[in-house]
């Protein structure tokens, strides 16, 4: 749920912008909210529990660690 204060900044600033800025505005938060990911909820997830062995876990949590966890300090 959004926050209040947010809420109220976000219509403060709309109510600034020209009839056509808020068209623009209304559509990208259309197009925002098709786009948002939907996740599956826990309760669909249950039938997975206990499908990954504790070797092929770790496997995973290590191939995650190695490939994922890098910071290269020269890419920015």
């Amino acid at each position: 749920m959004i926050q209040k204060h947010i809420k109220d900044e976000l219509l403060e600033q709309f109510d600034k912008l020209t009839p056509e800025l808020q068209r623009r505005v209304v559509k990208f938060a259309q197009e925002t909210a098709l786009e948002s990911p939907r996740g599956a909820r826990g309760a669909d997830l249950v039938r997975f529990v206990g499908t990954i062995s504790a070797d092929e876990s770790r496997q995973l949590r290590e191939a995650i660690d190695e490939a994922c966890e890098q910071v290269d300090p020269h890419a920015w």
